[in-house]
């Protein structure tokens, strides 16, 4: 099972679960309430800092800074899902085989 992880075949496998997953999850569903109350905080934090900072390059500075914090906890996110994801994987392989 580890050499099956060390190939990255679960990551493959991952990344292609994941996204044909949102796809149809969408389709299916829409927008979850969850997703857009974040792209809603997002734009008013956005429109919050443009009303308080006058100084377009400080403004400019702090949007950007901004964007990369979003960006990098993003990445965490999607690093513990997948790990999680390998992690059931790994689990389903050893229950499968336990009741063998």
């Amino acid at each position: 099972m580890e050499e099956l992880i060390k190939d990255c075949v679960l990551d493959d496998l991952f990344e292609t679960r994941t996204n044909g997953f949102q796809v149809v999850f969408l389709k299916e569903n829409g927008k979850l309430e969850e997703i857009e109350e974040a792209e809603q905080v997002e734009n008013e934090l956005v429109d919050m800092i443009k009303d308080l900072i006058q100084d377009e390059k400080i403004r400019d500075q702090i949007l950007e800074k901004l964007e990369e914090f979003a960006d990098s906890k993003i990445g965490e996110l999607c690093f513990w899902n997948k790990e999680y994801y390998k992690f059931g994987v790994r689990d389903g392989v050893k229950l499968k085989e336990k009741e063998k």
